[in-house]
């Protein structure tokens, strides 16, 4: 099948400077161009046999100066049968000002982008002011506006917009830059709408050191059957493009599922390792308020937390911290529990395991419990309660006669659990 192809094509080629392997073009204007790049189940791509073989040492890399580039109506397609991706972006219009391996100038980019995995079908609309260096490997981008209109699974009717002051990174010293960033977000989750706006006014960083001002998002999803608010807060930034400290991270969530709501807050600072995916949170803490029907459960629980990306490895290595139940169908109305323990996870060998302590009313009970696998869930646990009074908490009821015949007890629940343990 066709490679490439073109309607028209029109270009101003300075013929000298290609004595001294300078490509200079005053202007390039493409109008209908259609190419196809495919890498095919052996990993080759149907252009190889157009790709330069030369290797001699005096192929040295070739310069090249565009005054402008302009395409219109364009096609570009990218086919990977090796991972069955594919992605297609048509009705493209491009615009630009000068490129060259030192240029700057202004860039607008308009067209429909369509993506296999996710599945994604949007209008993609690009504008900014750019400053390339390709010798010293910097790129950045001014006043910039991108904006995505469309569906990318599983969202719907997704309607994003990103501005940012600017954007720079060098990629010779690793330094980083982002000012004034702002990203607005609506759409549908399932049935649900969600709106989401992240304002970032500046953060920086590089091999030695890495910082910013407050970082903010707010999220809120929303449906007939439940809503969900979130606002996140990252404050006291440091650190390096390797390693990143945060002074303060404040999260506040406000859920409500059918009749329960939900309503918790976390706070803590966040030391994290971005070369190794690897952070520690030595003062999380999670302030909890739900209410399920007439029932309400409040409490602050504590813990560090320590957590490795790569290896998915997840410590919760000291938990504290109590619990207010109350509910007018307990005997005793409202009670508070105290909770004393730890979790270790390794996601990637799929084991857990963990224990808890708390008193229940006149019932002091230690837990230890863990998973050997995850898929299927295969559990164990070892359970101790010193006392329990059982008719405290399910008295007969003189209104109805005791029956006679006992009656059968409903297992089936058991059927594919596949747990071992002992209760004490």
């Amino acid at each position: 099948k066709p490679f490439a192809a073109l309607a028209s094509a029109r270009v101003s080629l300075a013929v000298m400077p290609l004595f001294s392997k300078q490509v200079v073009v005053d202007r390039l204007e493409l109008e209908g161009v259609d190419a196809t790049l495919v890498r095919g189940k052996d990993g080759k791509l149907n252009i190889d046999d157009l790709m330069s073989k030369d290797e001699s040492a005096d192929s040295g890399a070739v310069r090249f100066d565009v005054s402008a580039i302009k395409l219109k109506g364009a096609k570009l397609a990218w086919r990977d049968e090796q991972a069955g991706q594919s992605a297609t972006l048509s009705d493209l219009n491009l615009a630009t000002g000068k490129i060259a391996n030192q240029a700057s100038g202004r860039l607008d980019l308009a067209g429909k982008l369509e993506l296999a995995k996710p599945a994604a079908k949007t209008d993609l609309a690009v504008k900014g002011d750019y400053d390339i260096d390709l010798d010293k490997k910097r790129f950045a981008l001014a006043a910039t506006d991108v904006r995505v209109k469309g569906d990318v699974a599983p969202l719907a009717g997704l309607d994003l917009v990103l501005g940012a002051g600017r954007l720079a990174f060098d990629t010779a010293s690793g330094q980083l830059l982002v000012e004034r960033l702002k990203l607005d977000a609506t759409g549908k989750l399932d049935e649900e709408s969600f709106a989401v706006k992240v304002d970032a006014p500046k953060l920086q960083a590089d091999a030695e050191k890495a910082g910013g001002e407050t970082v903010s998002l707010v999220a809120r999803l929303a449906g007939a059957k439940r809503t969900l608010d979130a606002k996140v807060d990252l404050a006291g930034m440091q650190g390096s493009s390797a390693a990143l400290k945060i002074g303060k991270l404040a999260m506040t969530v406000d859920a409500k599922l059918g009749d329960t709501t939900v309503h918790g807050t976390v706070n803590t600072p966040l030391d994290a390792n971005l070369k190794t995916l690897a952070f520690d949170m030595p003062a999380f803490a999670l302030d909890l308020d739900a209410k399920a029907g007439e029932s309400t459960v409040k409490g602050r629980v504590s813990t560090p937390l320590a957590a490795n990306l790569q290896a998915m490895r997840f410590d919760l290595a000291k938990i504290g911290g109590e619990l207010d139940v109350a509910s007018p169908q307990m005997p005793m109305k409202s009670l508070r529990l105290p909770l004393e323990g730890e979790l270790h996870a390794d996601l990637g060998k799929q084991t857990a395991n963990g224990q808890l302590a708390t008193k229940f009313d006149e019932s002091a009970i230690r837990a230890k419990f863990g998973a050997s696998k995850f898929a299927p869930l295969a559990l164990s646990f070892d359970v101790d309660i010193d006392r329990i009074n059982v008719d405290k908490y399910f008295p007969p009821d003189p209104k109805k006669p005791k029956d006679t015949a006992d009656k059968p007890i409903d297992l089936s629940a058991l059927k594919n659990l596949n747990a071992t343990g002992a209760v004490r």
